[in-house]
């Protein structure tokens, strides 16, 4: 992780642990004799129960939009899809 976002609370913890998990076991299973690839899907700010708790997820979802090629957010059933 390299980013500090404001008000996220334990969530960037979350995601940051999630992504050195997804990154050592890439390095571990990823060579002979496992030769197995790992993905992480990193979705940005979605509504779910754990999301209520972020105090401005309203000024997060409108900044990724703005900055996103579609100009919208994924949904949970997109990233589902995808998964």
């Amino acid at each position: 992780s390299t980013k500090v976002v404001p008000n996220y609370n334990i969530m960037g913890s979350a995601k940051s642990s999630l992504e050195n998990i997804a990154h050592t076991l890439a390095y571990e299973l990823g060579s002979s004799p496992h030769s197995v690839r790992v993905n992480c899907v990193s979705a940005g700010p979605i509504s779910t129960l754990a999301s209520r708790g972020i105090v401005n997820l309203g000024d997060m979802k409108k900044d990724v939009e703005e900055r996103s090629m579609l100009r919208r957010n994924v949904t949970g059933e997109e990233v589902g899809n995808v998964v």
